[in-house]
């Protein structure tokens, strides 16, 4: 554990060392004090260190001389404030490298006690698993920001980059459009559905059920032109809900309707809901508004690395052996399986039968 790496682990092996001998079961009130105390000793390191901006860019650098893939970016402001930090590791590039082609991105609050907003940016490997490539967590969430984050991922994109997904947000929109003007940027269903949801249920109340299902008829329409025709029968069908649809829903048609949806790759993505279970899990491993900006960075480098894990170790056998991956080196000098085209698929040997080809990832 680097000296500086003080997380959750620290917590839970003081209260094994507290109850080493002692039979009893510890109550709330000293499990809490174990943790006051935790929390109070990973201040006063930080502080010793010169503060949690600085202990986090020397950690930071201390990856980059250790491996030059790591790639992050980061701004502070006039009083030396980090006001955004963007990265990525080494296994994160190549994951964007083998499986960019589309992209999902959300982003969640209340996952530091500084209350920056945490953006994490998904993809799906061709075991269809979803895989974080890339975190950033910054003190807004304007378009410059986000320009800002999309502009640094887009060296690490491959060529066949196609799609991005996101929610409704208009400064993801616009956004995208600037830095990716070329790429289909598709909107969530899940948030189209809570939008509708919100601002008609009330005013349309026991009719809104039925809209619904001839929304989603109309949704499903094959080509572009009958989409247009089943809309304006269901806008004359349902008046109330003219306004809303016209203003706020038809607009972007393009981004969300079966008509054009379905005819691209989008490798089966409709939703955010992905990276949505992503920003849950971060939550279960102790990101909270408690977590320092350090401890953030920590928690989700060891959710990338769980990802890697379950992948190299739990998925693929050759000769009947699981395989065993501990070197995080490895990768860089690995293998890739062209059998499964699993980029991350490194093996300990490198004598394996013949049957199977293998390439050189780097």
């Amino acid at each position: 554990m680097y000296k500086y790496q003080i997380h959750r682990d620290d917590l839970i092996i003081k209260i094994l060392k507290a109850a080493k001998g002692d039979e009893r079961y510890y109550n709330l009130r000293q499990i809490t004090n174990i943790m006051e105390q935790t929390r109070t000793d990973k201040h006063n390191h930080t502080t010793r260190e010169g503060g949690e901006v600085k202990t986090l860019m020397k950690r930071l650098g201390d990856l980059k001389n250790e491996d030059a893939d790591w790639e992050y970016r980061a701004d502070v402001d006039e009083t030396g404030t980090l006001t955004r930090l963007w990265w990525m590791s080494p296994y994160q590039r190549t994951l964007a490298k083998f499986h960019g082609e589309v992209l999902i991105l959300d982003v969640s609050e209340g996952r530091n006690m500084y209350d920056f907003y945490l953006t994490t940016f998904v993809v799906v490997d061709a075991e269809n698993n979803t895989r974080n490539i890339a975190y950033c967590i910054s003190e807004s969430q304007d378009g410059e920001t986000f320009e800002w984050m999309f502009r640094h991922l887009n060296h690490y994109l491959p060529a066949s980059f196609v799609a991005v997904f996101s929610d409704r947000d208009g400064a993801i929109a616009n956004a995208i459009e600037s830095v990716w003007p070329n790429v289909f940027h598709g909107i969530c269903l899940w948030h189209l559905h809570k939008c509708i949801v919100t601002n008609l249920a009330a005013k349309m109340g026991g009719r809104f059920k039925s809209f619904m299902w001839d929304f989603w008829k109309v949704y499903r329409q094959g080509s572009p032109a009958a989409f247009v025709h089943e809309w304006g029968n269901m806008i004359r069908r349902w008046p109330e809900s003219a306004d809303y649809l016209l203003t706020y829903i038809w607009p972007d048609r393009e981004k969300w309707a079966w008509a054009w949806v379905g005819m691209r790759f989008l490798a089966g993505i409709r939703t955010t809901g992905r990276v949505e279970s992503e920003h849950k899990q971060h939550k279960s491993a102790g990101l909270g508004r408690r977590s320092t900006i350090t401890e953030v960075f920590e928690i989700l480098n060891i959710r990338t690395s769980e990802q890697k894990d379950k992948e190299l170790a739990g998925r693929y056998q050759v000769g009947g052996q699981k395989c065993q991956i501990t070197d995080d080196s490895l990768l860089k000098r690995g293998i890739l399986f062209q059998g499964v085209l699993e980029p991350s698929f490194v093996l300990f040997w490198l004598s394996v039968v013949s049957v199977y080809r293998f390439t050189p990832i780097m």
